[in-house]
């Protein structure tokens, strides 16, 4: 039996992922509008977390890495056909989850037109 195929997530104007004990949720795929959508990391703990932000063909290690402060949240953009992964980190630059987030794929928002019916009276 074969898996059944996934479905391709629509681009959304606004993905929170929420970082809670350590763990972003959700820590899976993600679309965003490009360039008018935005992602924002929302720590919802009382410690500080850094995200490590690197463009999918980036070396981890070329990453950008923004604090996220208590209770705080932080949001950006990016171009069409752009994904980045990430990682939450603590203060002492360990890897919090254990793991890394994303893809976070930004997308343009196509608008399917209709044909037309009949006069609306």
């Amino acid at each position: 039996m074969s898996p059944e195929p996934r479905q391709k997530l629509e681009p959304q104007k606004l993905v929170t992922i929420h970082i809670s004990h350590h763990d972003p949720k959700p820590s899976g795929e993600v679309v965003v509008v490009a360039r008018q959508g935005r992602v924002e990391f929302k720590n919802d703990d009382d410690q500080e977390y850094r995200v490590a932000v690197w463009h999918k063909h980036a070396h981890r290690h070329l990453a950008i890495e923004i604090f996220v402060l208590p209770g705080h949240t932080i949001a950006f953009t990016s171009e069409a056909q752009e994904e980045y992964h990430y990682s939450v980190l603590d203060r002492t630059e360990q890897v919090a989850t254990g793991h890394g987030g994303g893809p976070i794929k930004f997308e343009e928002l196509v608008m399917e037109l209709g044909h037309g019916g009949g006069p609306i009276i």
